[in-house]
């Protein structure tokens, strides 16, 4: 009877154990932390701008949190944001744990500003962006901007994938 329980429930357990790869279990990983240092200036100027609203939002589309710059045109915050798995390779020394946000700006009398791919790493703290103060009789449509990503954090995510295209 012992090894007929036993021969069920080995396969069982295997079927189960196999069907969990290392990336599932590896998306459990604590998230990037990392205080990000925003500064607007007018792109015209070169001012630095004061009272900019930024809305910051994660990866599911959730706010993670709403800042607004001082007199210096500085917002500071610590953010936390998932691992960005284009850039990340599990047990790989070489790997930049990294997430991203997107931003977006907001001030009257100047476009909308939405920063892209705004990286939360250990690399990357410094993110500046310029706003376009709004045209009379204009579109003044809102502004797309990639955010400041770490050189390291880029040739990572081309060597990643450079495999795919069987080049050297």
């Amino acid at each position: 009877m012992k090894n007929v329980i036993i021969a069920i429930i080995v396969p069982f357990l295997t079927i189960i154990l196999c069907s969990f790869s290392y990336q599932n279990l590896s998306l459990r990983e604590a998230p990037v932390n990392n205080n990000i240092d925003f500064v607007a200036f007018d792109r015209n100027s070169g001012e630095k701008l004061q009272n900019v609203k930024l809305i910051v939002i994660n990866n599911d589309g959730k706010i993670i949190d709403i800042l607004a710059t001082d007199k210096n045109g500085k917002a500071e915050k610590k953010i936390s944001a998932p691992i960005d798995r284009r850039y990340f390779v599990p047990n790989s020394y070489e790997s930049v744990k990294r997430g991203t946000v997107t931003v977006v700006a907001y001030k009257d009398g100047y476009c909308e500003t939405v920063l892209f791919e705004v990286p939360v790493s250990i690399n990357d703290t410094y993110q500046p962006f310029s706003m376009y103060p709004v045209i009379s009789g204009q579109r003044n449509e809102p502004v797309v901007q990639i955010g400041t990503n770490h050189h390291l954090e880029i040739v990572s995510l081309v060597e990643k994938y450079r495999q795919y295209l069987n080049i050297k």
